[in-house]
């Protein structure tokens, strides 16, 4: 048996051979100090821009692909900020996964905010991108099953916002 976490962060027991293995990758772009993020779940609930990686697709193209999908935006990979494996059950799905995320930098080259491109699984759960500070961040839920990483992911937005 192993530990898995649901978007609310309820850990759930199951078999690991019910596991199904997930590899996402995840932007993000940062504009005039603001980040964009994609609202999911609940009306205080986001992730960033970014989705799994389709078998024989290399994951900087799954970036590119899934970025413009679900924001509008096309964009130049950068660095990457950090990664981890977490185990996560989707409430969408039947199946818990093991899930290999990415969190790349990326640069917005041109394009603009749109939902015409969510497939039918995002339409049933996410909304129009947006832009949003640091400080909003903090008080938005993070719906990804990367939530440990996100003092990492606000802490490099920080940095970069005083940059700009």
């Amino acid at each position: 048996m192993i530990t898995v976490y649901d978007v609310e962060k309820n850990p759930i027991e199951v078999d690991e051979k019910t596991l199904v293995m997930k590899h996402n990758v995840y932007g993000i772009a940062i504009k005039n100090g603001k980040v964009l993020i994609v609202p999911q779940w609940h009306d205080d609930g986001f992730d960033f821009p970014g989705g799994h990686v389709e078998l024989g697709e290399h994951h900087l193209d799954a970036l590119i692909r899934e970025f413009f999908e679900e924001t509008g935006f096309d964009v130049e990979v950068g660095e990457l900020i950090c990664a981890d494996t977490v185990f996560f059950k989707h409430p969408k799905r039947d199946y818990p996964t093991q899930h290999i995320g990415l969190v790349y930098a990326v640069n917005i080259k041109g394009g603009k905010i749109s939902t015409d491109n969510f497939d039918e699984h995002e339409k049933t759960y996410a909304s129009k991108a947006k832009f949003v500070t640091p400080n909003e961040l903090k008080s938005i839920r993070y719906m990804s099953g990367l939530h440990e990483q996100l003092p990492t992911i606000i802490s490099y937005i920080e940095w970069h916002a005083k940059k700009a």
